[in-house]
C-alpha cells in the first residue's frame, strides 16, 4: 500500500523525528499546495508499506497535525504491487 500524508511545511526536523520513529524508510517532497483558496508551503510523506500499517500511517498523521496545529490533514492510501531489487 502507498501511503501519502499532505501537510503545512512547517517543523522539518520534528516531522522527520516523528517519521523516523514508526518508519524507517519515507520519502518527503516539498510542494506548493493550495487549501481553502490560500497557496501554502507543503510536504508530502511517501510511505509504502502493509496495509496492516494503516493505524500506524493514521497516527503519524494525527502527531504532525498536532504538531503543525493544523485544522485537517489529508493522507491519502493507494494500493500499489512493489518489490525490494
Amino acid at each position: 500500500m502507498k501511503f501519502e500524508i499532505f501537510t503545512e511545511n512547517k517543523n522539518l526536523l520534528q516531522v522527520v523525528a516523528l517519521t523516523i520513529q514508526r518508519f524507517p524508510n519515507a520519502t518527503l517532497s516539498q510542494s506548493m499546495g493550495v487549501y481553502k483558496g490560500r497557496p501554502e508551503e507543503g510536504l508530502i510523506i511517501t510511505l509504502v508499506a502493509p496495509e496492516s500499517d494503516r493505524s500506524t500511517v493514521h497516527s503519524l498523521a494525527r502527531d504532525i497535525k498536532e504538531l503543525n496545529q493544523q485544522e485537517s490533514i489529508l493522507v491519502v492510501e493507494t494500493p500499489v504491487a512493489y518489490n525490494l531489487i
